[in-house]
């Protein structure tokens, strides 16, 4: 779908005349807060079937999910070594402070 904002009447007989010229059929007209807007289809456009484009998103947020989870885990890693170098470095601070005495 192409959308296209206007602003007069004129404007928008316009571009309507323009894009159904080159093949465009006006599917939707919204005055909104945001403005005015006009939504054009290409001929021969076929809608997918609602299971199709559910799938995909499915699809997506899948991927979405193992990303995430995979940041986690490395953010979990990089803490624990941060964890790990902050004892190591409390350990030799308290033996330099008691005198080397372990």
């Amino acid at each position: 779908m192409k959308i296209v904002k206007y602003e007069t009447e004129n404007e928008a007989e316009q571009i309507k005349n323009e894009h159904i010229a080159k093949g465009y059929i006006l599917v939707e007209v919204s005055n909104v807060t945001e403005g005015n807007f006009l939504g054009f289809q290409e001929t021969g456009w076929i809608e997918p079937e609602p299971e199709t484009l559910l799938r995909d998103q499915l699809t997506r947020l899948e991927t979405q999910n193992t990303e995430l989870m995979l940041a986690v885990a490395e953010l979990a890693s990089v803490s624990e070594t941060d964890k790990m170098e902050t004892q190591i470095a409390i350990a030799e601070l308290a033996s330099i402070v008691m005198g080397g005495v372990a």
